[in-house]
């Protein structure tokens, strides 16, 4: 167990001057889903880009996982330069309710290993309803920033598993929300 305190949910507001925080009572997860929600002066910096949601549990960040597929660019004496690529999707979008934030979200806690912040052998998961969004696609080789939410998309919903940001190398931590 990552932490001996109950597991809350809680909406993030950044406002001009500073943060509040709300608190939303859930029994369901043990995830804290951090919506960003609120109007921005232009000279503000929002922590959240573009209204994105991003799930935090504790301390921990938490990621999509892309799969890796990487290519040697050339050889450097004891090093080499490489180029990694997306080897699946990595564009969706969190289906959340935003009255009930918490409603799609579980997790996965399992021993934790050697190594514990791995892809495949993450000690903790989170698994949340997302959508495919087709129209966040990369430019030359690179994801563009997040787009902002909400965004409209038709594909059907699926589960994916989000881990600790330092457990995967190539990774999306920022989302969309879907509707």
């Amino acid at each position: 167990m990552l932490s001996s305190s109950p597991p809350r949910l809680a909406t993030r507001r950044q406002f001009i001057r500073g943060a509040g925080l709300l608190g939303l009572a859930s029994t369901s997860t043990n995830a804290q889903l951090l919506l960003n929600a609120s109007r921005f002066a232009s000279d503000a910096h929002p922590s959240w880009f573009n209204n994105s949601i991003s799930v935090e549990r504790g301390p921990l960040v938490f990621s999509y996982g892309v799969g890796e597929s990487w290519v040697k660019l050339r050889d450097r004496g004891m090093t080499a330069d490489w180029q990694v690529f997306p080897a699946n999707a990595w564009n969706y979008a969190l289906s959340v309710d935003t009255d009930s934030p918490g409603k799609n979200i579980t997790t996965t806690e399992t021993e934790i290993g050697e190594i514990p912040f791995t892809r495949h052998h993450a000690p903790v998961q989170i698994h949340i309803q997302a959508r495919r969004f087709n129209e966040w696609r990369a430019e030359d080789g690179v994801a563009p920033a997040v787009p902002p939410s909400p965004v409209q998309t038709n594909e059907p919903e699926e589960t994916i598993t989000l881990i600790p940001y330092a457990a995967a190398k190539l990774r999306i931590t920022a989302f969309p929300q879907s509707i």
